[in-house]
């Protein structure tokens, strides 16, 4: 190997690996605290609500368990799985991907999950699709108890789709940005699509719903994540 060639591989090496081949930090990091878990995601607001009004973007969400970590990006996208704006939530670990699209089940809106193709992910051979009566029901009609209501439908969807793979101290919180983003992206399309779930969504939750309950107390927002702890250990075990 001649001398000027091996120098050049060696600087386009050192380069490589301090240069803008680096895959950036997440946005946020969760350790599994509750309180700080919390104080993160609230922290989000103005990103999601930006990502809604243009239409697209992502957030990343490291997941630090013990000398471990992980990262899930939550992206807002239309298309693929469904025409319209919808949460497509990626396992950077293994590049995998599945998309949270609306449903119908029951007396209520459901969160079905997607491949990119559109084709439903099938467990034991039926479709993973999760109504909101899932999750103790619709008895709380106004608009801020049913986006409670939704995180937690979110988290059980994806709580079956990540398996053991993510802690679930973790899962009220993903699923809070997952639902978010969902919602964030219809109100801010104001979309034309003939589906039961998105009317009713778009009937009952406004932008400043969505505001309102980031602003909730800190201990309304704890209960939350301890609420969808409790729920996913009784409902999976």
């Amino acid at each position: 190997m001649k001398r000027r060639t091996f120098l050049t591989g060696l600087a386009g090496t050192l380069l490589g690996c301090d240069g803008g081949d680096r895959i950036p930090p997440p946005d946020i990091t969760l350790t599994g605290s509750e309180r700080s878990d919390m104080e993160a995601v609230r922290g989000l607001w103005d990103r999601l609500s930006g990502m809604a009004r243009k239409g697209s973007g992502r957030v990343r969400i490291g997941l630090s368990e013990g000398r471990s970590s992980r990262v899930i990006r939550l992206e807002l996208v239309k298309g693929g799985a469904a025409s319209y704006p919808h949460c497509r939530v990626v396992r950077e670990w293994d590049g995998r991907a599945i998309n949270l699209v609306w449903g119908w089940k029951g007396l209520g809106p459901s969160i079905t999950l997607a491949f990119d193709d559109g084709s439903q992910l099938v467990v034991n051979g039926q479709p993973v699709e999760v109504g909101m009566g899932d999750a103790r029901g619709l008895e709380g009609r106004q608009a801020l108890d049913l986006i409670g209501t939704g995180i937690k439908v979110a988290a059980i969807a994806l709580a079956i789709w990540l398996g053991a793979q993510v802690g679930r101290g973790f899962l009220a919180a993903i699923a809070f940005v997952a639902f978010s983003i969902a919602v964030l992206g219809l109100l801010a399309a104001a979309v034309g699509v003939v589906l039961p779930a998105i009317e009713f969504i778009l009937q009952r939750i406004t932008w400043e719903d969505v505001q309102n309950f980031f602003r909730s107390a800190v201990e309304q927002f704890i209960q939350l994540f301890r609420d969808v702890r409790t729920l996913l250990e009784h409902l999976l075990g």
